[in-house]
């Protein structure tokens, strides 16, 4: 029989990841909250390709959200520079190599006016065997 090789959701992996790493109960979702607190970050999927058998390059943009541009302009550079070291972190083994696509920009909701950083990297993700 061959052998499948499987991979974790990104969003989720890199969400959790980041959840973890901020320490600061900051929520981090795939999707807006709802009620919408007053800062988050969000990480949505924006495509990718495989590398070779057991890895795949997976982009993801992080928008993140604060009451006032000055917190949104931080909660972004720091959220960003977690998630470069992720490659560096030996408790996950799943994220490989993380390359910039877009660094932090001002990116403000036109529809609330909330003020918003957005980032784009893409994730060199191990996938694993499964049957």
């Amino acid at each position: 029989m061959v052998e499948i090789i499987s991979f974790d959701p990104v969003e989720e992996l890199v969400a959790a990841y980041l959840f973890d790493r901020l320490g600061d109960g900051t929520p981090v979702s795939t999707r807006v909250p709802v009620p919408r607190p007053s800062r988050f970050v969000t990480a949505r999927a924006a495509g990718g390709g495989d590398r070779n058998l057991v890895l795949s390059s997976r982009m993801v943009i992080f928008q993140c959200w604060d009451d006032d541009d000055d917190g949104a302009r931080r909660l972004s550079e720091r959220a960003f520079s977690i998630l470069k070291a992720a490659q560096r972190d030996r408790e996950e083994p799943a994220i490989r190599q993380v390359t910039t696509i877009g660094a932090p920009q001002s990116f403000p909701d036109p529809d609330t006016s909330m003020p918003r950083h957005q980032f784009t990297l893409q994730f060199d993700i191990r996938g694993r065997v499964t049957r």
